[in-house]
Formats: C-alpha cells, sequence, structure tokens
C-alpha cells in the first residue's frame, strides 16, 4: 500500500498488499485501523492468520489505533510500485536481491533503537528505505524479506552502506528507474 488512506481520496487508493483503502473504518479527518484489516489486503486473503504480520516482539498498543502499527510490524518497500499507488511490475522486473520488506523504527517499540523514526513510516503499508531501520531485537541488524522469497539478517552498517549506495541496489530497486530511486 502506497499514500496515505487519511488523505482526501484516500479510500479511492487501490488495494494492496496490507490492506483495501476502501475498507478502512474512517473517523473524522483520519482512520481507525484495526486487526482485522489485514484481512482485506492481497496478503490477508492468503496468510489467513493476523499474527503472521506482525512480530511477537512488536509492542501491541492502543495508541496504535492511528497508524498502522496498529495491524502490521512490516512495511513494504514502496520500490515495488515505483514509489507511487499507480504502478505495478512483475516480479521478474526486479533485480534478484531487491528487498521488499522491513522491520522500520517503533519509538515505542520495547528495546527499540534503530536509524531514525519518522511518523510517515506508519501512514500506510510502505515506506521508502531511508525512512529507517529497526533493530528491535537488540542484535544491531534485522531481518529482510527478499522479492524471491528468502530472508537475510543484515547489519545496521550493511543497511547504511546499501542505502548510501547512488546506483540501483537491492534497497533502491524501483524497475523503472536507472538508479532505482
Amino acid at each position: 500500500n502506497w499514500g496515505w488512506p487519511r488523505d482526501p481520496g484516500g479510500d479511492r487508493l487501490p488495494p494492496g498488499w496490507l490492506y483495501d483503502p476502501a475498507k478502512l473504518r474512517r473517523v473524522g479527518n483520519g482512520v481507525r485501523w484495526r486487526e482485522q484489516d489485514v484481512e482485506t489486503g492481497a496478503a490477508g486473503q492468503y496468510l489467513k492468520y493476523r499474527e503472521v504480520f506482525r512480530c511477537p516482539e512488536h509492542y501491541k498498543n492502543h495508541r496504535y489505533q492511528n497508524d498502522s502499527r496498529a495491524i502490521t510490524s512490516y512495511l513494504m518497500n514502496g520500490c515495488v510500485s515505483a514509489f507511487t499507488a499507480d504502478l505495478s511490475f512483475q516480479v521478474s522486473r526486479f533485480i534478484p536481491d531487491a528487498v521488499i520488506f522491513w522491520e522500520p523504527p517503533d519509538p515505542e517499540g520495547l528495546g527499540e533503537s534503530g536509524t531514525g523514526w519518522y511518523p510517515e513510516d506508519w501512514n500506510d503499508g510502505s515506506s521508502t528505505p531511508d525512512q529507517g531501520f529497526s533493530f528491535r531485537h537488540g542484535t544491531n541488524g534485522a531481518t529482510l524479506g527478499f522479492i524471491d522469497g528468502h530472508v537475510d539478517w543484515w547489519s545496521l552498517g550493511k543497511y547504511q552502506q546499501t542505502l548510501e549506495n547512488p546506483l540501483k541496489n537491492p534497497l533502491w530497486c524501483a524497475p523503472d528507474s536507472q538508479n532505482g530511486r
């Protein structure tokens, strides 16, 4: 999901991996997130257990109702839609080691630290790679999910080095862009 579902017209965004914006509960100018919202997304139709959308160590808090932390611990790399809600690509268009999922920082998580925290990390179901990297698990790194289905643990140093690389790389990997951005 790319795009702020709470913005005007947000309910007309296309359904994404995490939720269908048209089915979110609107409250005033915002969205009141509920755990069952994951069942409306593309992944939720196949993954029947809500628990897979959340790291077991992710701190559950009622204050999360105003952002997507209410339903997930993970965000998808915005490169899968070229950082817009209007595009999608076949998997074969991506570089083989494209990172598509990670745990972004969560300032209220237990034992949380990371590369920084931005409220917009949790405005929808995706982020740009420079919006932060969590090492919630106290290991100075985190597990990432890749386009080919494998997972890998990266240190904060490797994440930062890849993030700063000006060429197309596993983090900056939008297929329609020469530098992946």
